[in-house]
């Protein structure tokens, strides 16, 4: 499920009215966070 969350999150980011710069900072914000976490669950 967890894996499942990013895949989810960039669909709606694709779909909404940001501009492209702004749809780019949150997908890496997304990425470094999911990144983040899988490390310290280690």
């Amino acid at each position: 499920m967890f894996m499942e969350i990013p895949e989810m999150t960039y669909n709606l980011i694709g779909r909404s009215f940001l501009n492209d710069k702004m749809k780019r900072s949150y997908k890496r914000v997304i990425e470094e966070r999911r990144m983040r976490f899988i490390r310290e669950s280690e």
